[in-house]
């Protein structure tokens, strides 16, 4: 069966799959486009995040913005990330973990 042919199959069984089925189908299909290796050269990647229910309705609120509120906000925003570097600066949030001597070395 060639291509074109298995995938007109594929999209006419989709018309007859409940919605738990559908989501069956889409998170598999999700999780095997993940799984496939990535072109570094290619202009266009799948980008995915998860976020949270509460997130998600901020994100929502954001987008209800009207553009200059959503650019007023994301400054508000920059500005406030300025501040907290300021306020942090000179403070190591993760120590690094000290070097030991590398032992197989040693044996060669």
């Amino acid at each position: 069966m060639d291509a074109s042919r298995r995938l007109l199959t594929v999209l006419a069984t989709l018309e007859d799959l409940s919605d738990d089925e559908l989501q069956a189908v889409s998170t598999r299909a999700l999780s095997l486009l993940l799984d496939r290796p990535v072109d570094p050269a290619a202009s266009s990647l799948l980008d995915v995040e998860v976020v949270a229910h509460e997130e998600s309705r901020l994100l929502g609120g954001y987008r209800a913005l009207a553009p200059r509120a959503q650019r007023r906000l994301r400054e508000q925003v920059r500005h406030l990330q300025a501040r907290a570097r300021a306020a942090l600066r000179g403070h190591v949030l993760i120590h690094p973990r000290p070097r030991t001597p590398d032992t197989r070395r040693a044996d060669l």
